[in-house]
C-alpha cells in the first residue's frame, strides 16, 4: 500500500521542483509568489514548450492571477497549445487579459485555447492579444465558437494573422447585440487576408448597430 503513496510523493516533489525552475527563469522568487500574483509580464524570456505545459498544469492553483503576458515567447510553436491542453474547467478563475501575441501559436494552438475556453477555463477573460501568430481561417473558425460563448470579453486583438473572409464572417455572424461579443469594444484586424466578403459581414454588423461602443 506504500509504494502508491511514495509514487505520487515522488510526482508531486517533481512537479513542485518543476514549478519552482519556471518561476526562477521568469524571475520569481518562487512558488509561493506566482501563487499569489496577480499579473505575471513574461515578455521574451525564453520559455520553452515544457515550460508552457507546465504552466498549463498550474491554472487550478493561480487564483489571483488577473494579467498573464507571453508575449514573444516563440521558441516552440506547440508551447501555447501545450499549455491550453492543460487547462481544465474554471481554471485561472480571474483572469482577465491573456496576452499570447508572437508565440507562433498558429491553428494548433488556436484550436487547443479554444477547447479550454469550451471547457470553462478562464471563465472572466475580457481581453485575448493573438498578433502574429499564424492563425488562419481554421484557428480563428475554432476560436470564434469558444468566444462567441464568453460574454465578458471586450477586447480582441488578432492582427498580423493571415486570416481571411470565412472565418471573420463565423465571427461577427449575428445576434451580437445582446449575445455573442455583445460587450465588445476592439477588434484590431491589421494586416491579414480578409476581403470583400469579410469587410461585408463586419460592415453589416455596424450597419445593425452592433458594436456601437467599439472605439469609445
Amino acid at each position: 500500500a506504500r509504494a502508491p503513496t511514495q509514487e505520487r510523493r515522488r510526482q508531486l516533489r517533481a512537479q513542485h521542483a518543476a514549478a519552482a525552475a519556471l518561476c526562477h527563469k521568469v524571475g520569481m522568487r518562487g512558488c509561493k509568489e506566482l501563487r499569489n500574483a496577480a499579473s505575471a509580464y513574461w515578455h521574451n524570456k525564453g520559455l520553452s514548450a515544457a515550460d508552457l505545459e507546465r504552466l498549463g498544469t498550474l491554472g487550478s492553483v493561480l487564483p489571483a492571477l488577473k494579467v498573464l503576458s507571453l508575449s514573444g515567447n516563440a521558441a516552440h510553436p506547440d508551447g501555447v497549445r501545450l499549455l491550453a491542453e492543460g487547462l481544465g474547467a474554471g481554471d485561472l478563475p480571474a483572469m482577465t487579459h491573456l496576452i499570447l501575441s508572437d508565440t507562433r501559436m498558429g491553428d494548433p494552438g488556436a484550436a487547443a485555447l479554444a477547447t479550454a475556453l469550451t471547457k470553462g477555463a478562464l471563465p472572466r477573460i475580457e481581453v485575448l492579444a493573438a498578433r502574429d501568430n499564424g492563425i488562419g481561417d481554421a484557428g480563428l473558425l475554432s476560436l470564434a465558437q469558444a468566444l462567441r460563448l464568453r460574454p465578458t470579453l471586450e477586447g480582441l486583438s488578432l492582427a498580423g494573422n493571415p486570416l481571411g473572409d470565412e472565418s471573420l464572417a463565423a465571427l461577427v455572424a449575428p445576434p451580437l447585440k445582446t449575445g455573442a461579443l455583445a460587450r465588445l469594444k476592439r477588434l484590431d484586424l491589421d494586416r491579414n487576408q480578409i476581403g470583400d466578403d469579410g469587410l461585408a459581414a463586419l460592415a453589416d454588423c455596424i450597419a445593425r448597430g452592433y458594436w456601437q461602443q467599439i472605439g469609445r
